[in-house]
């Protein structure tokens, strides 16, 4: 199996063929090039086409199995032609997005004939539902699947219609249905190359778990030849498709207040496992889902979505979503309908998104609003996370005073009601005392902090808190020239075990304890703890964590240009570093000037500049966030 038969089976899910050559192969170097192809494709697959056996072979082979998600209700399975043998069958649905104006997700990478058919289908759906279409779009359960396909035809439509009219209706798409065709009107026509999607189908078969039901357009279906594998059903109209493909009954009207409550606790849960990509497409569904009357509801969906955006490292979308709801909180019905809650998510959530933007005068005035709405509503948690964001945005700005009265009285108001919380706000007072200089009273905030933890929090929450106060004195501890409490502050095996495992704080870990091995001496061992941190978490390293990864790489650059270690690879890692910043315009109209002359200093081979340089690119970095 050569590298492009790999890549076809990646995007294709053929993982048991991918799982047999890896099986079968006895060099180093082979297995590894195929480990690598089946690591990809167990990530990749589609959510139900990995069977038991594949799971167990992928085990015995050293293989870490994702774990399985549920794919949403509305999912369609689609064939893809790419060329002879080399067809796919990929999930895709319809989701909700109120910042994005494209009917396609952007990632599929589809012809504009493609927009325009699935155009018409959502439209189509919407006249028949009463309702709009705006702000509903195709994507698939992994997108990254289609980054070099090109998809073109009006094949889409199909699929299009059946999964916004599943979401509309609550009848579920049946598992075992594949649809391709097109709409025009009321009728669905014909589509071409269906002879190789339907041997893509049959292909595909091998790693699916049920019958499979092939619908296409009426008068394409004598055109297939008969095989057993597959049951074909042609379908001449709208209502024709929709009965071949739904479930018969729809499932129960939800309690809207209890998916919130579900989808609240996903949030929460959001950096355990790195769940981000699932919580957004649960709140995604969920704000599509929303009666209009429950402005409430929708001002909070809408708030926990904008962070989840965020956490993606998409704080452009997130911006638009949180305008969004506040324009909802804004109407007669929502001043009227939307209680403090709500509003204290939603302005916490913009003052940390504006704070990753780079817009931090604005960012400020958005914590300070959530905190006045947090003591306005007598809402202590609120009340804690809100002085906690008002903190961390008044680091930003460079006001250690602020910052630490305002982690400060976070502390104290969770000591007093929620002590269980209270080391949390204690690691952020540590890293801004230490900003300030006052590491005694760093240490002092520390012990206390860790008190809390032995006292009132227990298992892995303990660790997880324990994990990030140690972080926080390592921070304080090097920003103030204590190479040794730094070391010892991380020498633990909480600490231990996040490095390896969690990108967040893993990331700060390394960032801290590299910078410590170096001027303890350990050069060699802190340069390659910095400069692992693209490829130490696989797929949880996206979004902003990935650019926390490579904050971490230009300052194993920095301390290597400072030391007169500065080699023709670590120059060209820097210049990769750099060119992937963050894109978005507020963080880069501050970024890219710095950025650009850190590359001139490494282009020019001037280790003095590159200090200087990168030392200024880092404070706007470390600002962001």
């Amino acid at each position: 199996m050569n590298s492009d038969e790999v890549e076809v089976c990646v995007l294709a899910g053929r993982i048991a063929e991918l799982l047999e050559a890896a099986s079968g192969t006895t060099t180093i170097r082979r297995r590894r090039f195929l480990l690598d192809g089946c690591e990809r494709a167990l990530r990749l697959a589609d959510p139900g086409t990995v069977s038991e056996a594949m799971r167990l072979v992928a085990v015995g082979l050293g293989l870490e199995v994702p774990r399985e998600t549920a794919p949403p209700p509305n999912t369609v399975r689609v064939p893809f032609d790419v060329g002879g043998t080399d067809g796919f069958v990929r999930g895709l649905f319809v989701t909700f997005r109120p910042h994005e104006h494209a009917v396609i997700d952007p990632r599929l990478h589809a012809h504009e004939g493609s927009h325009r058919a699935v155009e018409r289908a959502l439209a189509a759906a919407a006249g028949r539902e009463g309702r709009s279409a705006e702000g509903h779009l195709l994507t698939a359960l992994r997108p990254e699947v289609f980054r070099d396909v090109r998809l073109e035809g009006s094949s889409l439509a199909a699929a299009a219609f059946v999964s916004v009219m599943s979401a509309w209706t609550r009848r579920p798409v049946r598992p075992e249905v594949v649809v391709t065709g097109g709409i025009q009107g009321e009728r669905v026509r014909s589509v071409g190359k269906l002879a190789s999607k339907y041997e893509a189908l049959l292909r595909a078969r091998s790693s699916a778990r049920t019958t499979d039901v092939l619908v296409v357009p009426a008068v394409d279906r004598d055109s297939l030849p008969k095989r057993g594998a597959v049951q074909v059903v042609g379908v001449d109209d709208l209502d024709a498709l929709l009965g071949a493909t739904l479930a018969p009954t729809p499932t129960a009207a939800p309690r809207h207040d209890d998916l919130v409550l579900e989808a609240m606790r996903a949030f929460r849960g959001g950096w355990r496992g790195w769940r981000w990509q699932s919580v957004r497409a649960q709140l995604e569904a969920l704000a599509a889902d929303l009666p209009s009357r429950r402005v409430d509801l929708q001002v909070l969906v809408l708030a926990l979505l904008g962070g989840a955006l965020r956490n993606l490292g998409d704080p452009d979308a997130s911006l638009l979503v949180l305008d969004r709801a506040i324009a909802v909180s804004e109407t007669e019905d929502g001043r009227e309908g939307v209680p403090d809650v709500p509003l204290a998510w939603l302005w916490r959530t913009r003052a940390a998104t504006l704070r990753q933007l780079g817009a931090f005068t604005e960012a400020w005035k958005a914590a300070r609003e959530a905190v006045h709405i947090a003591r306005r509503g007598r809402l202590r948690e609120h009340l804690i996370w809100s002085h906690g964001t008002a903190g961390l945005v008044a680091m930003s700005r460079r006001d250690n005073e602020r910052a630490i009265e305002h982690h400060r009285k976070a502390m104290e108001t969770a000591l007093r009601h929620t002590p269980a919380s209270a080391p949390r706000s204690g690691a952020y007072l540590v890293e801004a005392l230490g900003a300030d200089g006052r590491l005694d009273q760093a240490r002092q905030t520390f012990e206390l902090a860790l008190d809390q933890i032995r006292r009132h929090v227990g298992g892995d929450s303990a660790a997880s808190k324990t994990t990030w106060l140690r972080v926080a004195l390592a921070s304080a501890a090097v920003r103030n020239g204590d190479t040794e409490g730094a070391l010892r502050a991380l020498d633990d095996d909480d600490v231990e075990r996040a490095l390896s495992t969690e990108p967040q704080p893993g990331l700060q870990v390394r960032r801290h304890l590299g910078r410590a091995l170096v001027s303890a001496g350990r050069a060699a061992e802190g340069y390659a703890l910095l400069g692992a941190s693209p490829s130490a978490y696989g797929r949880m390293l996206v979004g902003h964590t990935a650019f926390l990864a490579q904050q971490n790489v230009l300052l194993e650059v920095r301390l290597r240009a400072e030391r007169g270690d500065l080699d023709d690879d670590a120059r060209a890692r820097g210049r990769r570093a750099l060119d992937r910043l963050p894109p978005y315009e507020a963080a880069a109209r501050l970024l890219q000037p710095r950025a650009a002359d850190a590359m001139a200093s490494l282009d020019e081979a001037c280790p003095a500049r590159a200090v200087e340089a990168l030392d200024s690119l880092l404070d706007v970095c470390e600002r962001l966030g």
